[in-house]
């Protein structure tokens, strides 16, 4: 059975133009992402995938026809895609290791998008942290269908 990280990545090599992986140790941990659009400054935008995903899920298409106009992130959350592992995988381990991510990227304002998982951990970074950092006039997008009590959730 192959996983979404084949799936997504066999589309990603297909796609025409495509930034080249990154590499960054973030708490410890190796982690893989990709960033493209630079070029516009501003604001950049967070791109967070769903559940066994990576940023790959993100490609042929949408990455690059969000970076024609703007600065877009996305990384393979711990324990997906090409990145390491956390010691323990819950929605505020997470959260402080995106906000971790952002900083040693050296980025201190950010808009956040999700898909599924990634949704969910968008709107929990946001509403645990200053919502000045973490939204402005384009806000979140996020497709999860519930948020569910962080405080015990694992995922």
């Amino acid at each position: 059975m192959k996983s979404t990280y084949t799936w997504t990545r066999a589309a990603r090599a297909s796609a025409k133009a495509q930034p080249a992986d990154r590499f960054i140790s973030v708490a410890g941990v190796r982690t893989r992402y990709v960033e493209d659009g630079k070029e516009h400054g501003g604001v950049p935008l967070l791109v967070v995938h769903g559940y066994n995903g990576s940023c790959d899920y993100w490609y042929p298409q949408f990455l690059p026809s969000l970076a024609e106009e703007r600065h877009t992130i996305a990384l393979d959350l711990p324990g997906n895609g090409l990145s390491g592992k956390l010691p323990r995988h819950t929605i505020e381990t997470y959260v402080e290791f995106l906000v971790a991510f952002l900083a040693a990227l050296g980025i201190e304002r950010a808009d956040l998008m999700g898909h599924s998982m990634g949704g969910m951990l968008s709107v929990a970074m946001a509403a645990r942290r200053s919502s000045s950092a973490y939204s402005s006039s384009s806000g979140i997008v996020s497709s999860c269908a519930a948020i569910w009590n962080t405080e015990s959730a694992d995922v």
